[in-house]
């Protein structure tokens, strides 16, 4: 068979049993955009490391960032390592293809009068209590877009469930790890940000028909209020940043900001964050 063939009963039959609908978009989206044009014509059995690397090269040429050429890596990577062991391929090709490198990017954290300019200047966006709660909780946006009335208490929120999305639908499910499974406290402004509502799911956060929010759309309003205040744009996930980063300011020990970002280890939280 070749490469295109593969790669589809791949993600039908493996990926979409055991990954979650953002993963599997992002999958579909790297083999469609980068993968498919220059290799899927390929059969799978005579797909060479070199192949792959001259892959990378047209990439980079093209402009592609450092983070979309190793995410075509990390595809190719699970796709060639599950061929191997289904017994489709004698090698794994991608074992004599190093990495892309990736520079590391600075977690964006907003400062306390960035943050506060931010929230002022957007006072009228639908948003703005999603992001002050995001801000005061480190809430990923999945888990704030997914919590639901019955998982809050007056000073503490319990993380029980993300929002997930596959295409159009979409489902509330359990965090991926344990430690994502996490009760996080409620600071005042946290708590104000939370304004009772009815929506047929009872979520705290939903979007104005009473249906979840899309990501989308919550980012763009998002970086609309980043122009406004005169700020740089910034990611959804840098308001989590900036929780963090106050915790780190205020004297909070990494072993408890592990456990209230729900990281699943306190290698990803030391070396994300450092205190200053």
């Amino acid at each position: 068979m070749n490469l295109t063939t593969y790669l589809d009963r791949w993600l039908a039959e493996s990926v979409a049993l055991n990954a979650r609908g953002k993963t599997l978009d992002a999958y579909r989206y790297q083999i469609e955009r980068n993968i498919r044009p220059a290799l899927g014509e390929k059969l799978l059995l005579e797909v060479r490391s070199r192949d792959v690397s001259t892959l990378y090269l047209a990439l980079r040429r093209d402009g592609k960032s450092a983070a979309t050429i190793h995410q075509t890596h990390a595809v190719l990577h699970r796709a060639f390592r599950e061929a191997l062991v289904e017994g489709l391929i004698q090698s794994d090709i991608m074992a004599l293809v190093p990495a892309p490198r990736i520079e590391h990017r600075e977690p964006g954290a907003l400062s306390e009068s960035e943050l506060a300019l931010l929230l002022n200047r957007a006072h009228a966006s639908p948003y703005v209590r999603l992001w002050t709660f995001m801000a005061n909780t480190g809430l990923r946006f999945g888990e704030a877009a997914g919590l639901r009335w019955g998982n809050v208490e007056t000073d503490r929120v319990h993380v029980r469930e993300t929002l997930c999305r596959r295409g159009r639908t979409w489902s509330l499910e359990p965090p991926k790890t344990a430690r994502s499974r996490r009760t996080v406290p409620l600071p005042l402004a946290a708590q104000k940000a939370l304004v009772r509502n009815t929506n047929p799911h009872g979520l705290a956060f939903p979007g104005t028909r009473g249906e979840p929010l899309w990501e989308a759309s919550v980012l763009r309003a998002f970086h609309r209020a980043c122009r406004t205040a005169g700020l740089p744009r910034h990611r959804l996930h840098d308001l989590r940043h900036t929780f963090a980063t106050r915790l780190y300011a205020a004297g909070a020990h990494p072993r408890a900001v592990q456990e209230l970002l729900g990281h699943s280890s306190i290698v990803t939280t030391m070396g994300t964050y450092t205190a200053n």
